[in-house]
């Protein structure tokens, strides 16, 4: 019983909250001074889903150097639920949030002008906040981690 406990507990702290393009900018803030990864995912991709747990293990890897991971699940606000019951067991640092958009062009635009939307994407910003590195679609991780290691 404990151990269901826990799990439930586990679960609901991951939720995964909306994140809108202008709370994107705002959230990318909040980590001044500390390297910033973001990923975007979403569970029906399969490259993201081989790669969420290397970028746990380097972000697990890389903290106490200064780099911050968020995690933005592209999936549809209804499927919130799947989401988070996906990305649970990989013990993704939070906070966890899940893209809110009206128009899946723009947000992505908004987040990176050469960016369509394609998954899985990342990008790196430095301790000042600046986009310092974009990977779209599958790149071999150690790419990630050399730009990284650039700014720590």
């Amino acid at each position: 019983v404990f151990a269901l406990t826990l799990l439930a507990q586990q679960a609901a702290q991951q939720k995964l909250s909306p994140l809108t393009n202008d709370a994107y900018t705002k959230m990318v803030g909040e980590h001044k001074g500390r390297v910033v990864l973001v990923n975007f995912w979403a569970t029906y991709c399969v490259p993201c889903r081989a790669e969420i747990p290397e970028m746990v293990k380097m972000a697990d890897r890389l903290r106490a150097r200064g780099l911050d991971f968020v995690s933005i699940s592209a999936d549809e606000p209804e499927q919130e639920p799947q989401a988070r019951k996906f990305i649970v067991p990989f013990k993704v640092p939070g906070p966890l949030y899940i893209k809110s958009a009206t128009d899946d062009d723009k947000y992505a635009a908004a987040i990176h002008a050469k960016w369509g939307g394609e998954l899985p994407a990342s990008f790196i910003y430095d301790r000042s906040g600046k986009k310092v590195g974009a990977f779209i679609g599958e790149v071999p991780m150690k790419n990630i981690e050399d730009v990284i290691a650039k700014f720590l």
